[in-house]
């Protein structure tokens, strides 16, 4: 059985794969599907029960691209604090710091996708979104290459 520092390489494979499908998935969303501008049952709701009800929405009653894209990013960000938690079990820093950076970018990105879905889809929102996945696909990348 190998030690856990040696398997955090192959932990970043599986994230920048399941990165690469939510940015597959997050296009195709984009491109051939349409999303309201306000959605339905969210007109008067203060922030965060407005908050929910969209981030349920998004995994619910959406159209199913857009369901598998935001089921893919609720498993992607626990996922992300895992890949923390076992790097820190590992004791490598260079992962750990890794880890944090790619689970807050990730976390950056998911906070401005629902973001994007509760303001109208204001562009502003999908473009810190592909920053946050840049960035978290950028150190899963660099953790694919360290030993």
């Amino acid at each position: 059985m190998r030690s856990i520092s040696k398997r955090l390489p192959d932990f970043s494979a599986v994230m920048a794969i399941g990165l690469l499908i939510q940015f597959i998935v997050g296009m195709v969303t984009n491109l051939f599907f349409s999303i309201p501008i306000i959605i339905p049952g969210t007109q008067s709701l203060s922030f965060w029960p407005k908050f929910w009800s969209v981030l349920n929405w998004s995994l619910s009653y959406s159209n199913p691209v857009l369901e598998g894209h935001s089921g893919l990013g609720v498993l992607l960000v626990p996922l992300s604090w895992f890949f923390v938690f076992v790097a820190h079990r590992a004791k490598s820093w260079r992962y750990i710091a890794l880890g944090w950076i790619a689970a807050l970018s990730m976390l950056f990105a998911a906070w401005n996708g629902i973001l994007f879905l509760m303001d109208g889809q204001i562009a502003l929102h999908s473009l810190w979104m592909a920053l946050g996945f840049v960035i978290s696909l950028a150190m899963y990348g660099v953790g694919l290459r360290m030993k």
